[in-house]
């Protein structure tokens, strides 16, 4: 790849191509986050429709595969297969999210590959990974937080564990297939090997489950309680019916709290909770002091609560929806989006890469193959000129 300005060639992964065979989320997320890093991105789609995403989700489509480039391949074909593998002689890395044994039917597995690209990195992205025993069942985001656990850890006092809006396990593989390749390109430049990386979605939010798992602790009476449940860590309904997150844990923050709700006794309740060594006490106590909270919090509406809590440093936001996001005074100040090009001459707000200078991903997603001739004039001309009858034949 060449990179198209002098700040492109400033990225960490300018000069790195990556071959996209995934779709949906997890996938495009991860090559994304490898876009943003600076890496020439090619989603290499079936020719009847492209990625489900476009029409599934199409602003979402339009935010995960921003700067990328497309080209249809039906690698069902045998010169589908010939075009491929030209791209992979010239690729660095391959992301694909087959399920598994998909890709060694389709011939463009790992071990096949490798051999025409020795230094080949090869990220596979699937539900439970490519070995065990539910290696080959289907899946979506729920059921790999419901076998890795996540599903089991409540996140709001006295309430049943629920599922989040988010997609958490997909989009925690997506992270990791990210760390994975730019790990693995760091390899590479130490011993010039590639290497092939058998990433699990269930793995992923496993690995963020045990963090809650290490303290979720026997108590005196032999029941196990999480500790990480507190009953004023949580939403409460102001007079308004508008919806405040609080975060106060800490003792300071109950004293704050106190002094803001003029109830001199938050800190006492605060302490009797928190030195309950039985859960059945435990509870007993988390109790009351949820229902006084969420008491006080009903007694004034938004605006007074933001004023107060503010005043008295208490942990504190509102409950921001899609258009309070963008109007948020901090995200503005720290320019954390911009604006990306949408559907019929609208605009899409993009965020940035979180944490970086790094701003890759540039303009707007793809149209299906619309790099297809560009990336073909690269081709030898034997197989230019097999795509032309290929091209050909399909349309008598």
């Amino acid at each position: 790849m060449v990179a198209t300005n002098e700040n492109e060639s400033k990225l960490p992964l300018a000069g790195v191509v990556v071959l996209d065979l995934t779709w949906l989320l997890p996938g495009p997320f991860c090559t994304h986050i490898l876009k943003e890093l600076g890496a020439e991105v090619i989603k290499v789609e079936k020719p009847e429709g492209g990625d489900y995403l476009r029409d599934l989700l199409p602003e979402a489509y339009m935010l995960i595969n921003r700067g990328k480039k497309s080209i249809a391949i039906d690698l069902k074909t045998q010169h589908g297969r010939n075009e491929f593998e030209y791209l992979v002689r010239e690729c660095d890395v391959i992301v694909e999210s087959f399920r598994p044994g998909v890709a060694q039917r389709l011939e463009v597995d790992y071990d096949r590959l490798s051999s025409h690209n020795p230094s080949l990195i090869y990220l596979s992205i699937s539900g439970y990974g490519q070995t065990g025993p539910l290696a080959s069942v289907a899946g979506h985001d729920i059921n790999y937080l419901a076998l890795a656990g996540a599903l089991s850890i409540p996140a709001h006092w006295g309430e049943s564990p629920r599922r989040s809006g988010l997609p958490m396990a997909d989009l925690a593989a997506s992270l990791y297939g990210a760390i994975n390749v730019v790990a693995a390109l760091r390899t590479r430049d130490v011993n010039g090997n590639g290497e092939y990386i058998d990433l699990s979605i269930a793995e992923s939010v496993l690995h963020w489950t045990q963090v809650r798992f290490a303290d979720h602790a026997e108590s005196c009476d032999g029941t196990y309680g999480w500790n990480h449940v507190w009953p004023g860590n949580d939403v409460f309904t102001t007079k308004d019916r508008r919806h405040l997150a609080l975060g106060i844990v800490e003792e300071k923050f109950w004293k704050n709290f106190g002094a803001a709700a003029q109830w001199r006794e938050a800190a006492s309740m605060a302490e009797t909770f928190e030195c309950a060594r039985c859960e059945q006490s435990r509870q007993i106590a988390g109790n009351l002091l949820r229902e006084q909270v969420s008491a006080r919090i009903a007694e004034h509406d938004i605006q007074h609560w933001l004023h107060v809590l503010a005043e008295h440093d208490v942990p504190h936001s509102s409950i921001n929806d899609k258009t309070g996001v963008f109007r948020e005074p901090q995200f503005l100040s720290r320019d954390a989006w911009e604006e990306i090009p949408g559907q019929n001459q609208s605009s899409i707000k993009a965020v940035n890469l979180p944490g970086t200078v790094f701003r890759g991903a540039r303009g707007r997603a793809p149209r299906l193959d619309e790099h297809g001739s560009q990336l073909r004039a690269r081709f030898p001309n034997d197989l230019r000129e097999q795509t032309v009858l290929s091209e050909k034949g399909s349309s008598t």
